[in-house]
């Protein structure tokens, strides 16, 4: 059997995921000079030097590919000060962060398929953008 010919892991479909997801959220929020705000200090920079900052964590799967729940955050914001997801949440606002919270509570089990088709998804959002 042919090494090309293996299905993907699971691990490796939500690793491309995560990947295509997180350049959509960038470039969705960039300007047409690819300048994006951090959403929680306001830092200004380019999409590719940026971060895909979720309010309610990667771990649950009901939140962690919804676009509600993801904005541009720096480097030191998303990872140094955990997300500052206290600030995160003022920014949504209170209905928008009571939503995703909510979400987040919600247990899904996403097929390989249905990740799939997700990834076909924001691989076209992402050509659009750019």
């Amino acid at each position: 059997m042919p090494k090309n010919s293996k299905k993907p892991t699971r691990s490796k479909i939500v690793k491309k995921l995560d990947v295509i997801f997180s350049q959509y959220i960038r470039l969705k929020y960039s300007d047409n000079q690819g300048m994006a705000n951090c959403f929680t200090c306001g830092k200004r920079d380019h999409w590719k030097k940026l971060q895909c900052g979720h309010f309610q964590s990667r771990k649950n799967y009901s939140t962690r590919w919804e676009e509600d729940n993801c904005r541009v955050q720096c480097l030191g914001c998303n990872m140094f000060k955990s997300g500052e997801q206290y600030v995160f949440g003022l920014n949504l606002g209170k209905e928008l962060a009571e939503k995703m919270y909510v979400k987040s509570k919600e247990i899904v089990k996403f097929t390989n398929d249905e990740l799939i088709d997700m990834i076909d998804s924001f691989t076209s959002k992402v050509k659009k953008l750019m």
